[in-house]
């Protein structure tokens, strides 16, 4: 059981790599139960 806090305004390509990647975390890693996306809503 795991709980990930995830800062989907960092890194070099925004939010929409981010968020694609922990989708396939998500998919991938089924001890992932919560995954949270920190940042502005509008643009996650």
């Amino acid at each position: 059981m795991m709980k990930i806090a995830l800062d989907a305004m960092g890194g070099d390509f925004g939010p929409p790599n981010l968020v694609a990647g922990a989708v396939i975390a998500l998919r991938e890693y089924r001890q992932i139960n919560k995954l949270y996306l920190v940042g502005d809503s509008a643009k996650i």
